[in-house]
């Protein structure tokens, strides 16, 4: 809360009351790690609505995305670097790529930025 705004509650006779913490938008729902399984409940009941895309293919490419996750895992930190990856790979693309290789990767990029919280 600004200052501007503490000052206006001060003299408006009301307390100070807590700020609350930020509410995590994320599909970890704050837990420190996921199962792969776990993930697609929230893939399916949300991730549609975040990528705009059918649920059958945000599953698809969820786990298409999460196939490498250590142990079936998937944490935070793994995910952003998964991102990072994908992003770069996205990037080194070429016009002679496959069109459906580059849609892929786009749609997988997607998947996790709405899963991580992201736009």
């Amino acid at each position: 809360m600004p200052l501007f705004e503490k000052k206006q509650q001060l003299n408006q006779g009301g307390k100070l009351g807590k700020i609350p913490p930020p509410k995590d938008t994320s599909g970890f729902g704050g837990k420190p790690f996921i199962t792969r399984e776990g993930g697609v409940p929230w893939v399916r009941r949300e991730g549609f609505q975040r990528t705009g895309l059918p649920p059958e293919e945000v599953v698809k490419h969820w786990n298409e995305a999460t196939k490498d996750a250590p142990s079936g895992y998937v944490t935070p930190s793994w995910a952003e670097e998964k991102l990072r990856k994908l992003e770069g790979e996205y990037s080194r693309m070429t016009s002679f790529t496959p069109p459906d290789k580059i849609k892929e990767v786009k749609n997988q990029i997607k998947v996790l930025k709405g899963f991580l919280g992201k736009k």
